[in-house]
């Protein structure tokens, strides 16, 4: 658990968000690391040339042009309040992850893309689903998601909500060059009130 920053509402959640991602332990390039493991365990065969490790992971906006892919930016929408009691100061930050791939660095033809990119959806769905809720499982409201991020500030961060990820036929055209995007929408529920 990470000592209590500054930051609230959105600037709090991509912060997280970008924490947890680049985390050397629990963050998506070990979690890669874990699913081409499960992979080889289960005798299909899966390297880091048939799912690369995420080279940049930017926070705030998708660059129109990186230059290190795979890219994974991190961009929010906004701030809400939270479930239908506003006095527990929980507010929600739409998030969406963008993971651009190029086609030259995936191992293998078209298929072989698309297959990569479902197994970074997959890597992304069991990040998001994994460690449930920050406080006490009597404390966890009905219905939310939540993961590993939870620890982050103090626990501040309480989760997310209501998770989806979108794959099929999705490119960058700006890029100029084949590539695969996938993009992965969700809320994260920050605590804004006094000291938890």
């Amino acid at each position: 658990m990470t000592t209590s920053t500054p930051y609230v509402g959105p600037e709090r959640a991509v912060r997280a968000v970008h924490a947890y991602l680049t985390d050397p332990v629990a963050g998506i390039n070990a979690a890669l690391v874990k699913r081409r493991a499960a992979y080889v365990a289960g005798g299909v065969p899966c390297t880091v040339a048939n799912l690369p490790a995420v080279a940049l992971i930017e926070r705030w906006y998708h660059a129109t042009q990186p230059n290190l892919f795979p890219y994974l930016s991190v961009t929010e929408s906004g701030c809400d309040p939270w479930g239908d009691r506003p006095r527990e100061y929980l507010f929600a930050t739409p998030l969406t992850l963008a993971l651009l791939v190029l086609e030259s660095d995936i191992a293998g033809a078209m298929a072989e893309c698309d297959e990569a990119m479902a197994r970074y959806a997959g890597t992304l769905l069991l990040m998001l689903a994994r460690d449930r809720w920050a406080g006490s499982q009597q404390d966890q409201p009905s219905g939310l998601e939540a993961w590993s991020m939870a620890g982050y500030d103090e626990g501040r961060i309480r989760g997310v909500d209501g998770w989806s990820v979108q794959t099929a036929a999705r490119t960058d055209p700006t890029l100029g060059i084949p590539n695969r995007a996938l993009l992965c929408d969700f809320r994260v529920i920050t605590y804004e009130g006094p000291s938890p």
